[in-house]
């Protein structure tokens, strides 16, 4: 397994990568609450007024405009890591003592037959040792949904505090409300 950092202009020259980040994201579309293919931006706020396609193609468009941690396995990507390397804050991150800037995780995913294998741990701990010598802002933001566990824990586990928290935020097809949760570390603690 090799983990590899690529730039959004070196992974935009890789045709195969960006099928196999396509791939996974069509395969993990409907992990995630809302699903990738109702989302017009990785950085959207609005989770009430989404729409669907029947793959992630906006999503994927901007994942690829980001800087990208790949896992790859006999020449397969077999999970990915986006981030928006020196993010400009926005109204979440002002309501916290953050950095002006900060580097803002957008997604992370493991095509589903290598889940429990600890590669998102190996991709949050390689970002964090990339971006600790190479930042303007030694602050990694994401955010997810409250009811998705696995990634609270794991973040939990490597010492990101819980920033914020948008209550009701995203609704299940059954109409369930569930928050949006923001975490954060700086890396220089």
């Amino acid at each position: 397994m090799e983990i590899k950092y690529l730039e959004s202009e070196e992974l935009s020259k890789n045709k195969k990568y960006m099928n196999d980040i396509l791939d996974i994201l069509v395969e993990c579309d409907k992990d995630f609450i809302p699903p990738l293919s109702s989302r017009n931006s990785t950085r959207q706020t609005d989770f009430n007024d989404i729409k669907t396609d029947t793959k992630p193609m906006e999503y994927f468009k901007k994942i690829t405009q980001q800087n990208n941690i790949l896992v790859i396995q006999d020449g397969v990507v077999i999970a990915f890591m986006s981030y928006i390397y020196n993010y400009d804050k926005d109204e979440f991150f002002n309501k916290n003592n953050i950095d002006d800037v900060n580097n803002y995780i957008t997604t992370i995913c493991v095509r589903k037959g290598f889940r429990g294998k600890k590669i998102a741990e190996k991709m949050y701990e390689y970002i964090e040792n990339i971006l600790i010598n190479n930042i303007e802002s030694p602050y990694i933001s994401t955010r997810t949904w409250a009811s998705n566990i696995p990634h609270i824990n794991l973040l939990k586990k490597r010492s990101y505090e819980n920033t914020y928290t948008i209550k009701n935020d995203r609704i299940l097809e059954d109409g369930t409300k569930i928050d949006t949760v923001y975490f954060g570390k700086n890396l220089r603690r």
